[in-house]
């Protein structure tokens, strides 16, 4: 998923995000939200963890 890179500068460890896009393969889905756990390759990578199931 591309992230833009004003979003890029915004994001910071344990920020809450949410999904803006349904992602079937992962069983994630479009207003999920999660939090910002680890951040990869000088912040354009990101990991998050999600706690709430819609499905």
């Amino acid at each position: 998923m591309e992230v833009s890179k004003i979003l890029l500068n915004s994001i910071k460890l344990l920020d809450v995000v949410a999904l803006t896009a349904d992602l079937p393969d992962y069983n994630l889905y479009r207003g999920q939200v999660g939090t910002l756990v680890e951040t990869f390759a000088n912040g354009t990578a990101f990991e998050v963890e999600f706690s709430d199931y819609l499905r």
